[in-house]
């Protein structure tokens, strides 16, 4: 009995040890999420004060000019007004240099903390999609594909695979649209990783008809 209680609560212990464990890991993980919400707003503020800046200075450097054409000319004024115009250009074109490098490297700070939470949830789909013996699959369309031609709802995946996008140069189009499939056409399927790899053979040479095409063109 005392070795059935002492394995209990070893148990117990350990179960306790990982609940705490976990909980300490989801309050993290929300404390740094927080913490990126924080520094994108910063940053995202500091970008728009940037820009209203800018625009500042091309406000000031243009009613300086006009000011410099409109003023009274004298013998020798030209020369004067020229010289001014030309360090009105030289101190705004400096201005906006500097303003557009800040505005650069405050851009490039929030791009990496978009990095990092989009790397963050694709890390929680994978172990989502792991947890259900599924995952995703980017296939790239070959110039021999039987698919070519034909639009993704008319390439008779398997019942529990899905097509979660089709990319294209710049453009995602949507999957359920009728637009023939192309080669170089980039493809994300869902599904159990068993019907991916029969799915993955309807982007390539060796896919379903494929024999039958290349009897056609001869």
């Amino acid at each position: 009995m005392n070795h059935i209680l002492a394995d209990l609560w070893q148990r117990l212990i350990k179960e306790v040890q990982l609940t705490i464990a976990g909980t300490g890991e989801a309050v993290l993980s929300v404390s740094e999420r927080v913490n990126r919400k924080t520094q994108m707003l910063r940053f995202h503020w500091q970008a728009v004060t940037l820009a209203h800046q800018m625009e500042k200075v091309s406000r000031t450097v243009g009613r300086t000019l006009c000011d410099l054409a409109i003023s009274p000319r004298g013998p020798d004024s030209l020369l004067k007004t020229h010289e001014a115009a030309s360090i009105c250009l030289l101190e705004g074109a400096t201005a906006a240099r500097l303003l557009k490098q800040e505005l650069t490297r405050v851009e490039g700070s929030i791009r990496e903390l978009e990095s990092e939470v989009l790397l963050e949830d694709l890390i929680k789909i994978q172990r989502d999609l792991t947890n259900r013996s599924a995952r995703l699959s980017r296939l790239i369309v070959t110039p021999d594909s039987p698919a070519i031609g034909l639009p993704l709802a008319q390439l008779n995946l398997p019942v529990t695979t899905h097509a979660a996008a089709l990319l294209r140069g710049p453009a995602l189009l949507s999957p359920a649209a009728e637009v023939p499939v192309r080669a170089g056409d980039i493809v994300i399927l869902l599904g159990p990783q068993t019907e991916l790899q029969r799915a993955a053979l309807h982007f390539t040479h060796q896919g379903p008809g494929g024999s039958r095409r290349k009897g056609n063109n001869a």
